[in-house]
C-alpha cells in the first residue's frame, strides 16, 4: 500500500497524470492493508484532480471504512455515491448492509436488503450473509432465521 501511495504521489509531481485505474489501485491497496484513512485521502486526491470516482473507487473506500469499524463513514460514502449518480452494485449494497450491521443498525440493514429485492436486484450469498450477520450481532435471531428461510427458497447456496 505504501508503494501504491508513493507511485500516485510521484505521478502527481511529475508530468504523468494518474488516471482512474492508478487511483483505484492505490485505494484498493490501502483497503487491503486496513488503512481506511489513507484510502479516504487517495479518494479525496482523486476528486481534487477533477477525476470522477467510479463504482470501483467507491466500493474500495467504502469497504476500507466498513472493515475498520468506520461504518458511519462508509454509509456517508454510499449516500455520496447515490447523489453523484455513480452506479451502485451488489458489492456496494453488501458492504452497506454489513456496515449497518457493524453499527448495530439491524433494522436499517434489513431495510436496505428489502430495497434490493424491491428494485429487482437479486441478492446473492454475500448479501444474505451480511443481512443475517447484522441480525445475529443484534441478537435478532428470529429475523436471521427468516432470512435463512428466504435464502433456502431462493436456491442461493448459504455459506458455512
Amino acid at each position: 500500500w505504501e508503494k501504491a501511495l508513493e507511485l500516485v504521489n510521484l505521478m502527481m509531481l511529475s508530468e504523468v497524470e494518474p488516471n482512474t485505474i492508478a487511483f483505484n489501485a492505490a485505494i484498493s491497496a490501502c483497503e487491503k492493508a486496513g488503512k481506511w484513512e489513507d484510502s479516504l485521502q487517495v479518494f479525496s486526491m482523486m476528486e481534487q484532480n477533477n477525476m470522477q470516482p467510479n463504482t470501483i473507487s467507491f466500493n474500495a473506500v467504502i469497504n476500507a471504512c466498513s472493515r475498520s469499524g468506520k461504518w458511519e463513514n462508509a454509509l456517508h460514502l454510499v449516500s455520496a455515491m447515490v447523489q453523484t449518480r455513480v452506479e451502485v452494485d451488489k458489492i456496494t449494497l453488501n458492504v452497506a448492509v454489513g456496515a449497518y450491521g457493524r453499527g448495530s443498525k439491524w433494522k436499517e440493514a434489513l431495510e436496505l436488503f428489502g430495497v434490493m429485492t424491491q428494485n429487482k436486484v437479486q441478492p446473492d450469498q454475500m448479501n444474505f450473509d451480511a443481512a443475517i450477520s447484522a441480525c445475529e450481532k443484534a441478537g435478532e435471531w428470529e429475523h436471521a432465521l427468516q432470512l435463512v428461510s428466504v435464502l433456502m427458497q431462493t436456491r442461493v447456496e448459504p455459506s458455512s
